[in-house]
């Protein structure tokens, strides 16, 4: 992805690039963590045209399908075409949107049964694990009976990120955000602050709050951190706070 001055966008001719003879796999977040970007249709199927052309197999994580904000709308990349969902295996889970992840149940869906007979025999045998009784009753139960409870909770990640926005524009200059599409990740891009150590050591350091250090998330995300906002409003808040003093007191550290 490449910021475009507004959002993170795909950047196909990039992806292109890093394919050599030895590539058999793409793997695919969408929604997108740490960017929060929900995918177009026109990028899903640069992707997969990608994967077509070189005769790859999708990997598909959309664990965060369902936590996706007004005005945009997740698609499944198997979606776009059955010659697409016959090479892709999708990842879900409640987990994310319904706070599960304790139970440990997720599932893959495959497009193809040839597919599936061929990555089955190649995963380890006991790799996944067993899945309890709980969780899938707490699965069906998340993905049946409890839209509700889920609108309550986007509104309000959604009043999160949008404090975040604020926050971000009026206290913390010099950091560069852009409202996710989804998830509840805010993704920080601190490189005009001139620090002298990772951001995430800084805020650490500084500020007493532990951020997911961008440098996880591969090559040119060394300069970002991921704050994770599914929390109160009160603590996000706090959470703000201290950054903002941080920064204050130590301007221009490098």
């Amino acid at each position: 992805l490449h910021d475009d001055g507004t959002r993170f966008v795909l950047d196909a001719d990039a992806l292109k690039s890093v394919i050599d003879a030895r590539t058999r796999i793409l793997l695919l977040c969408s929604p997108h963590n740490p960017t929060g970007r929900v995918f177009s249709r026109a990028e899903l199927q640069d992707i997969a045209q990608v994967a077509l052309e070189h005769n790859l197999t999708i990997v598909s994580d959309e664990i965060y399908a369902d936590v996706v904000f007004t005005g945009h709308r997740h698609l499944p990349i198997a979606m776009l075409a059955p010659e697409v969902a016959a090479r892709t295996v999708t990842l879900a889970s409640a987990t994310k949107a319904f706070n599960i992840a304790g139970l440990r149940c997720g599932l893959m869906h495959f497009g193809s049964a040839d597919l599936q007979q061929r990555l089955l025999q190649r995963l380890p045998e006991g790799l996944l694990g067993p899945i309890s009784t709980v969780a899938m009753d707490a699965t069906t139960a998340a993905w049946t009976a409890s839209d509700d409870w889920l609108e309550s909770v986007l509104t309000y990640l959604q009043a999160n990120r949008d404090e975040i926005a604020h926050r971000v524009a009026s206290d913390l200059p010099g950091v560069r955000y852009f409202p996710p599409e989804s998830t509840y990740l805010a993704w920080l891009d601190c490189r005009e602050l001139g620090l002298d150590m990772p951001p995430a050591q800084f805020f650490l350091d500084h500020a007493r709050v532990a951020l997911r250090g961008g440098s996880d998330f591969g090559l040119g995300g060394e300069t970002g951190v991921r704050l994770t906002f599914a929390t109160s409003a009160a603590i996000l808040g706090q959470v703000l706070d201290r950054m903002s003093e941080a920064v204050e007191r130590h301007p221009r550290v490098g």
